[in-house]
Order: structure tokens, then sequence, then C-alpha cells
């Protein structure tokens, strides 16, 4: 699990129609591997001062997002999570309502029990939070236990009633040099993808 200098500048872009303060939630540790010269670059881009050290991790990401507070919840403590908890279980009363945000980067894939994981997400975040996903749709074979088209969290996200602020598709590339694609998603908006063309 990670956050590459594409979903950095993606959760950057967002923060300018989300409120990103108070306390912040990653499920699973997530390595920063951003240049740190990216990393300013971002931070002039989208207007924020703050002194970067040499050392881009993802407590310097969050704090430059805006938020006052970060933990990590895993399953188990070998990456030095602050909350240990397996997420097929429901979440004890101490985590309800407690985070302002809630990152998954990578985990749900890994959980089997997809639909207990929503339910935990949504009594861990408060009132008026926000979930932010990123997980594989395509081509991960062998990486966790789903592959998960966007249409998955489209439909649970409105059937349950949620705004949705944003939805994207990025083109991962396995050349370094190679710009991404990312695709801004709808229900239909990338039917010509559906049938192999990402990848």
């Amino acid at each position: 699990m990670g956050i590459n200098h594409v979903t950095a500048e993606l959760l950057f872009e967002v923060s300018k129609r989300i409120d990103m303060s108070g306390s912040a939630l990653t499920l699973g540790k997530q390595e920063v591997t951003i240049q740190h010269r990216v990393f300013e670059g971002l931070l002039t881009r989208y207007g924020v001062q703050m002194q970067v050290p040499k050392l881009v991790d993802d407590k310097v990401l969050f704090d430059a997002l805006g938020f006052s507070s970060l933990s990590t919840l895993d399953i188990s403590n070998y990456e030095s999570a602050d909350l240990i908890h397996d997420l097929n279980l429901v979440v004890p009363e101490n985590l309800h309502s407690k985070f302002n945000l809630i990152f998954d980067g990578g985990t749900l894939e890994h959980v089997f029990n997809l639909s207990g994981s929503l339910q935990n997400i949504f009594m861990m975040l408060k009132i008026g939070g926000a979930v932010i996903h990123e997980s594989p749709s395509h081509n991960y074979i062998d990486h966790g236990f789903y592959s998960l088209s966007p249409t998955f969290f489209w439909d649970w996200y409105v059937s349950n009633n949620w705004d949705i602020v944003d939805c994207f598709l990025v083109e991962c590339r396995r050349d370094p040099n190679v710009k991404s694609k990312i695709y801004n998603y709808r229900p239909g908006s990338v039917d010509y993808l559906s049938r192999g063309g990402v990848g």
C-alpha cells in the first residue's frame, strides 16, 4: 500500500472540494513514494506553505493536506499501526464517529468481508466526514481477493445516500516515465474501456 505522486496530486485536487481538517485514518500503513522536489512542486501548485522535511511520509502528506492528526488501522502491528483491528470484524465502540476522513489506499481488496468492512468505515467516520478509496480494478492478478470495479463503490455509496464528490480511474503504468492517464468516472462514461480497454 502506498501513495505515489499521482495519488498525492488527486488528494490535493480533492482537497479543493472537501474539508481536509481534523483527524484522518488510513486503512493500512501508507508508504509515500514521492520525490522531495515533486512534493515541493505540489505544495506550490496548491498554495500550501510548510517546511518540507527530507523524508516525506504519510504524516507529512496528511499534515500538508490540512489534517491535525493521522492514525493507521491494520490487522497487525507489523508496520507500526496505531490501531490494531481485523476489518472482517465489527469495530469496537471506541472507534465509532472518530475520524473526519478515512483513506483506503489499497486495503479493502485484501479483506474477505467487503460489506462488513464498508459498514466499519461508516461507523468510524464522523457525520459529514469523507471516505477516499484507491483500489485496483483490473490486471492485479493475485493481489488481494478482489478487483473492484468503480461501479461497486459508486452503487454502494449512492444506495446508502452518500454524496459522491469525485471518482477517478487511473491507468497505472509500469514505466514511471510514461504519464498515467486519469479518467473522470461516472456510470456509463467509460463504457469503451469495459471490455479490456485498460491495461
